[in-house]
This record gives structure tokens, sequence and C-alpha cells, in this order.
């Protein structure tokens, strides 16, 4: 269990999957509720389908709500890259009580409804034993579908062998310069040795050997100009919104239930998982491995 919570998990980041979600949440719901009718929930009599479909629409609005809000919110910890199925587990409990508080204010400030001796920790508790199954049985489902279907990627990819020729010749022995924002802020190295290029907040990072060992520097540039003044080189790859890879160094790529990751081995000590967009042609994922 402990290492279950630990794994990657991919947060929805499309639109349409947030909705699916939040629809698909809300309809079973609707769904539960008339068919089970738990909780004395025919007590509405015949405003029962009324209700349900209230308790639906709440529970849908209220994930599609929290889902925004997460998307907001610029914590590196909350960053797609950086969720896990651990994660998950406190944003759907969250949600839980979200959707507790608001069907518990709901039906008491409506008159309409004879629930006034119905306490917040009845609507949290109804609310967590109807939603706890479904949430865990779709987590386990689309955390393992996820991983086993990026996994057969990685394995085909792994054992193909690709015959493609480079737009460009590889030069081992050209010299680029990357030029900062700043005056006279630059960095001139081989391409050969040349790792990759992470970017934030704009700095970008770049990583490279030097006398066989991995040494960085930071220019306040943009991911886009880096990738202009490399474009000549087309096995320097923009596999990331903010990364950018030397597909020569990339010893292998590995698959996870959030995305796939390019491994660049230095030695056994030092190595690097650079990740690959969720947006990357899948056709094209063969290019970023170094065969």
């Amino acid at each position: 269990m402990k290492d279950w919570i630990k794994k990657p998990y991919p947060f929805p980041v499309l639109l349409q999957e947030k909705i699916a979600i939040s629809i698909g949440f809300g309809a079973f719901v609707i769904l539960f509720l008339l068919f089970f009718r738990p909780f004395n929930f025919s007590d509405y009599g015949a405003k029962v389908y009324e209700v349900a479909l209230v308790f639906g629409l709440i529970t849908g609005g209220t994930i599609a709500f929290s889902f925004t809000i997460v998307s907001l919110l610029k914590h590196p910890a909350l960053k797609p890259s950086a969720w896990t199925i651990g994660k998950m587990i406190l944003f759907v409990v969250s949600i839980e009580i979200l959707i507790s508080i608001v069907n518990w204010f709901y039906f008491h400030l409506s008159a309409y409804y004879n629930v006034q001796n119905r306490s917040f920790l009845f609507a949290l508790s109804t609310t967590v034993l109807i939603g706890m199954f479904p949430i865990f049985i779709f987590l386990y489902i689309s955390e393992n579908y996820k991983r086993n279907k990026h996994q057969q990627v990685v394995d085909a990819i792994t054992n193909t062998t690709y015959n493609v020729a480079p737009k460009h010749k590889i030069d081992n022995a050209a010299q680029v310069i990357i030029n900062g924002e700043n005056k006279n802020e630059a960095i001139s190295l081989l391409v050969s040795q040349l790792l990759f290029v992470s970017y934030e907040k704009n700095y970008a990072t770049i990583y490279f050997l030097e006398d066989g060992k991995v040494k960085k520097q930071i220019l306040r540039t943009t991911l886009r100009n880096i990738e202009d003044e490399l474009n000549n080189y087309n096995y320097v790859v923009r596999c990331h919104k903010s990364y950018l890879v030397n597909t020569l160094q990339v010893k292998r790529m590995l698959g996870n239930a959030r995305s796939y990751q390019l491994e660049i081995l230095i030695s056994d000590d030092t190595k690097f998982l650079i990740p690959v967009s969720r947006s990357f042609p899948r056709e094209l994922l063969f290019t970023l491995v170094n065969k």
C-alpha cells in the first residue's frame, strides 16, 4: 500500500478529461441514489428523482470547481509532473469534504427539504461512504491501465530497431554559443557535451559534460531562444514544455502511469530522468532514444 500511493499518477490536464470525470461521478451519484436508496433516501418520497439530480449536480460541479482551483495554483507540489496516487487520494478526500459542506448548506438553507435534523457529520459520512468505493476502484484501474499502456510503447521502442537517417550530419566537434538576455551572458560548448536544458521562471539551466563530469550553467533566456539557436541539430529535441534534450545522450525510455521519461545515464551514481510531454507525438517517441 505504501509503495502504491507513491506511484506517479496522471493528474487530468485536458479539459475534456476534467469534464468527463466530473460528469461521470455526478451521474454515478444519481444512479446510485436512485437504485440503492441508502440512508433512508426513500423518505424524500416523490422528490427522490429531483433530490438525486441535485446531489449529482453538486458532485459534478464541485469536482469541476476543484480541478479548476488546482490548475490555477502554481505551487510546485501541484504540478502535473509531481502528482502521485497519494496526492490524488488527498485531493479526492478534500473534494468529498467540500461536497459534504455544499450538500449540507444547500439542504439546510432550502426550506423545501425537511432535513434540518441531519447533522453535518451525517452529510460527511454519507458522502464518504457513497464515494469511497468507486473512487478507489477508478484510481486503481486508471493507474494500471495508463501504466501498462505506456509500458507497451516503451517495450516496442526498446525491442525494435529503427534506421532513421538524420536531417543533418552529426558533428561531435560542432561548437555552439547559447546567449542569455543579459549582456555578456553566454555559454560556449560542443554539441556533443550538451545533455539537456531545463526551464523555469525565465531562467534556463544548461546541463553539460566537461572532463567527464556534469556541469550546469544558468542563463536568463527562454527555451524557445535556445531551441532556435540549436535548430540545426535535429537530435536536440524539445520533448516537454520545460525541457530540451540531446537525444544522443538518452540511453533508454521509461514509462509510468503519468508519462514517459528519458534516462540520461552518466554513471551508476549520476543519472537524469527527463519527462516527455503527454502531447508529444506518439509516432515520434522512438526518435528520442539513441539506439
